[in-house]
């Protein structure tokens, strides 16, 4: 069995480890910024921004998902996955941004930005829980250590409240006590959308590119 991104055309992997290259790319220069401006040791900085940006779509790899080419909500699980993930691994303040990123990653689609998706209760139209399809956890595992990260922990299961939950209130309350810093989110949301959006484009449109991936390559 495979661990699919988009069934039959981009493996999880793939796609996984394509974002993370092309952010490498273009974007490495963010991670001294964010050093520079939080004090937090580089190296701590990078492996939690490049958790983020390799797994933003962690969620589709549940069993629920790697069966179906409707992948809605993913990103629910991915928030919280990613934030279990650097918790683990190096954890600080940057920990609640990254996973606010990943869980973002497709604020511009309809119905999928955090307003819609937990005040208007659209996250109640994803699937009730979450489980690694076991054939994906070895492709997790080796993004991670191409990272250079080693989870003893990794988090397999979980369910919708669990995480509804978590966004609620520790989410939540860990944001309040860094005193969220719009600067620094946007920072790391803004390389991961486009890192995403390129990649995806790239490995499943063909020759069709959408106007905003032109834009980005310019």
């Amino acid at each position: 069995m495979t661990c699919w991104a988009f069934k039959n055309i981009e493996t999880f992997k793939d796609h996984s480890i394509g974002v993370l290259n092309f952010f490498r790319e273009h974007f490495s220069y963010t991670i001294p910024i964010l050093a520079f401006r939080t004090g937090i040791e580089e190296e701590k900085v990078r492996k939690s921004v490049e958790i983020a940006v390799a797994l933003h779509d962690i969620g589709k790899t549940s069993v629920n998902y790697i069966s179906s080419q409707n992948y809605y909500g993913h990103e629910f699980y991915s928030g919280y996955l990613v934030y279990k993930i650097v918790e683990e691994c190096c954890d600080s303040e940057l920990t609640p941004l990254v996973a606010l990123a990943a869980i973002n990653h497709h604020q511009a689609m309809e119905g999928r930005n955090l307003k819609d998706m937990f005040i208007h209760g659209n996250y109640t139209q994803i699937p009730e829980s979450y489980e690694m399809a076991i054939e994906c956890e070895k492709d997790v595992k080796e993004i991670l250590e191409y990272i250079g990260v080693r989870i003893e922990n990794l988090k397999k299961k979980a369910s919708r409240n669990e995480v509804k939950n978590w966004f609620m209130y520790t989410l939540g309350k860990r944001l309040n006590e860094t005193h969220f810093n719009k600067n620094l989110y946007i920072l790391i949301l803004g390389p991961l959308m486009v890192s995403d959006t390129v990649v995806a484009n790239k490995n499943r449109g063909g020759e069709k590119k959408n106007r905003i991936i032109e834009e980005y390559e310019k």
